[in-house]
């Protein structure tokens, strides 16, 4: 999994450092990212025994603890929209 942090901000600006978080790929698909699933209703043993949530949420507890413990500040984002709206300010430019 690829994960993209900002070292804290120097007298020149952001300093963006690619991250590569050790993550096995899906043992079902064999994707290289973890997938999303969009269930909302997971099996359980019985309705005393909870198994957890949606493992994506682990997968990404554990690569938010990993950057920080970098040294890092994480921000997450739900979509690339999102994460352009939240860090470009009027007048910037991207290119993809």
């Amino acid at each position: 999994m690829w994960m993209y942090f900002c070292r804290p901000l120097t007298s020149d600006g952001f300093r963006i450092l690619a991250v590569h978080i050790d993550s096995e790929p899906d043992p079902v698909t064999g994707a290289d990212i973890l997938p999303i699933s969009l269930s909302t209703t997971f099996a359980q043993s019985s309705a005393s025994v909870h198994k957890g949530y949606s493992t994506p949420y682990d997968a990404l507890g554990k690569l938010i603890a990993n950057l920080e413990s970098k040294g890092g500040e994480v921000l997450t984002f739900s979509s690339r929209s999102a994460t352009a709206l939240a860090t470009l300010g009027k007048g910037n430019m991207f290119s993809a």
